[in-house]
């Protein structure tokens, strides 16, 4: 048994209340708005015409307006940025986590705010005003992860959790009722991973090097590349790029494989080294989460405890560290179970809905901007405000993707069938 169990068989069977969230989320968020004083709408509008006007490399930066619960984005990045399947994650994500904060009788102020689908948060490089003002360290800019702890910006839920209730809460329960049925012993005592490389060879090294020491089997470790090296190899010793190039390729395997393993590697992400996505979806295969060395850092790793949710390894440790926990196999299980009850708690959708909502009320008490949604703001949603523009591009991207049932799914859910469907 690697955590509790619901009697309802849910993937989440912790409630999580406003009330809790208030009590555990609601000073962290504060000490990350605290550095900003001062924001008036004049920085927005500007902010807002200097990335409409950037190159397609800063089109991760978001504006985003929430009204009468409907969510709208600034048409002059849409227009300019084709990144539409973040754009459509970001926007079934939000949807969905206001359709459940009206379940949970939580209300939602009319509010607008910039949003980074970066991986990196807001850190140095990033400036678009010339110095020594930088725009980004006076507008709070909503982040899904940051590079450093120190690096400003205000953490919230990323998009990947997509919709909370129909993908997210719905697949854990697979994985879950999968895992459950996997029992400890039969598990393999090895570290599992699999993932690719980016095109910098600095943050895509750590992935490197555990496929290197994977090619040991005495390791326990079972990690590999799915794609060949993408980063530049010139400069390197010629002995160093001939192993590179032999590294081994393998296809990627079901999630549910995972819970076949008593360890999992959790590696930092391959464009830039920050944080992984995949972490979230690690947990609820009840099994040891081992986490690379990183300082990157996402909304709810304050929750986590080293030693006690999950093991932090490297490159020169994780072996002993593998050692120690085939040794001490009662201590994995706790350590497991730890991680998983964490993870139920924390990454529900309750606990998603209360995080992002008092975040939004957070922002909103501390600026006071004044609200005002511009006449080409844009939406996906059916709304009252039918003034404002219907935005196509959720439409056109359902459609071109529809063998994406789940995506399909979801958007069917919320918005019904486009027209031209």
């Amino acid at each position: 048994m690697y955590g509790p169990k619901a009697s309802s068989g849910r993937a989440f069977p912790f409630p999580f209340s406003w009330q809790e969230g208030q009590k555990e989320f609601l000073g962290e968020i504060h000490k990350e708005l605290d550095g900003y004083v001062h924001v008036t709408k004049k920085q927005i509008d500007a902010l807002a015409n200097r990335l409409s006007a950037a190159d397609d490399a800063f089109c991760h930066f978001r504006i985003v307006y929430i009204r009468g619960g409907s969510v709208y984005f600034d048409s002059r990045q849409l227009e300019k940025c084709e990144q539409t399947g973040k754009l459509t994650l970001l926007d079934k994500h939000l949807r969905s986590v206001l359709h459940h904060a009206r379940k949970m009788e939580i209300s939602v102020s009319d509010v607008y705010f910039m949003f980074s689908t970066s991986a990196d948060g807001m850190h140095d490089n990033l400036d678009f005003t010339p110095p020594p003002s930088n725009i980004f360290n006076t507008i709070p800019v909503f982040v899904i992860a940051k590079r450093k702890p120190e690096d400003p910006g205000v953490r919230v839920p990323n998009m990947y959790f997509g919709d909370i209730q129909w993908s997210w809460a719905r697949n854990t329960k697979t994985v879950l009722d999968v895992s459950k049925s996997r029992k400890w012993q039969s598990r393999k005592s090895a570290a599992y991973w699999r993932g690719n490389c980016g095109h910098l060879r600095e943050p895509s090294w750590p992935r490197v090097q555990v496929s290197e020491l994977a090619l040991d089997k005495n390791n326990s470790i079972d990690a590999a590349l799915t794609e060949p090296i993408k980063f530049s190899l010139k400069g390197l010793d010629p002995r160093e790029i001939i192993k590179l190039r032999m590294l081994p390729t393998v296809p990627r395997n079901n999630q549910l494989v995972l819970s076949t393993y008593k360890y999992l590697l959790n590696m930092p992400g391959s464009a830039t080294g920050s944080y992984s996505k995949n972490l979230q979806v690690l947990w609820p295969h009840g099994s040891v989460v081992l986490m690379w060395e990183t300082k990157a850092q996402e909304f709810y790793y304050d929750k986590l405890v080293p030693g006690v949710t999950h093991l932090v390894v490297n490159n020169n440790t994780v072996i002993d560290t593998l050692r120690w926990l085939q040794e001490h196999d009662d201590e994995a299980q706790t350590i497991a179970a730890a991680g998983l009850r964490v993870f139920q708690h924390y990454l529900s959708p309750d606990a998603l809905t209360v995080y992002w909502c008092l975040a939004l009320e957070a922002y909103t008490k501390k600026l006071e901007l004044p609200y005002e949604l511009p006449d080409d703001a844009c939406t996906c949603e059916k709304t009252p405000f039918l003034e404002r523009q219907k935005c196509p591009f959720c439409e056109d991207w359902i459609t071109e993707k529809s063998k994406n049932t789940q995506a399909l799914n979801s958007y069917l859910f919320f918005h019904g069938a486009p027209e031209h469907m």
